[in-house]
């Protein structure tokens, strides 16, 4: 797949999957520049922070990787060059941490959360998605 056909399906994917119409995606798009958008979408109060960049893989196919956080929660998708997306490494627990009747249960599940989640922030900085 030409690279430019590519970028028009990240382009059409990402507008569809954040709910937005504005184009998000400049023009020239370099691979591995992570590229930068924070602003509050109409008609909510919320901070939308995207940040999202052009990855190459060793057999030259593309995809956009994007993490956008908000006030209330955070994704980290790819969008393949063929238009699939598929979910990467997030945050857990963002809804609440689960409470069982078992105290250490609870606590062993906590912990478990707050490995993966520390795991997950050395990927997105590692990417340049958190600082």
């Amino acid at each position: 797949m030409e690279f430019w056909d590519a970028k028009q399906i990240f382009k059409e994917r990402l507008k569809h999957a954040l709910s937005d119409d504005r184009q998000l995606i400049p023009e020239i798009l370099e691979v591995n520049k992570v590229y930068e958008s924070i602003y509050y979408r109409e008609g909510h109060r919320g901070c939308r922070d995207l940040k999202f960049k052009l990855v190459k893989d060793l057999s030259d196919h593309f995809a956009l990787d994007y993490y956008l956080k908000t006030d209330n929660y955070s994704t980290h998708k790819r969008i393949n060059e063929d238009g699939n997306i598929i979910e990467l490494d997030n945050f857990e627990g963002q809804f609440g941490w689960p409470v069982y009747a078992d105290k250490v249960e609870t606590e062993r599940e906590h912990q478990r959360i707050k490995e993966h989640n520390l795991k997950v922030y050395t990927i997105l900085k590692d990417k340049g998605f958190e600082k």
